[in-house]
């Protein structure tokens, strides 16, 4: 994918410090930058609120430490606030549509590198 990125000028960085997976790296012409970060937001928080996780979360604390660091993580992730509009493409999945395919993009060839 990066060799795929790099030959059609998508790439927005070569820094490694910025590969964090929580920076778009990525310049795509059907999703900006912003929708990118604010789609990991989503996911991330999704993630990590689901029940079930939670709840193993709740049985492995042995501490007044790992309440408090729980504590701390879980108002991170609770009080994070959306900045960007979620893209029209999620708004169609959660619907249950499915979205266009955008003609403009090229389409993704395997470098055959791993």
């Amino acid at each position: 994918m990066f060799d795929w990125a790099m030959k059609h000028g998508y790439l927005r960085t070569l820094d490694w410090r910025d590969y964090d997976l929580a920076n778009a790296v990525l310049e795509l012409p059907t999703v900006s930058p912003e929708q990118i970060n604010e789609m990991y937001k989503i996911a991330h928080r999704e993630f990590f609120m689901r029940p079930s996780y939670l709840i193993a979360r709740l049985f492995k604390m042995r501490s007044l430490e790992d309440i408090k660091m729980n504590y701390r993580a879980l108002k991170s992730i609770m009080f994070v606030r959306s900045t960007v509009a979620i893209p029209e493409v999620v708004k169609k999945k959660s619907q249950g549509l499915s979205p266009a395919k955008p003609a403009s993009a090229p389409a993704l060839q395997p470098s055959g590198a791993c």
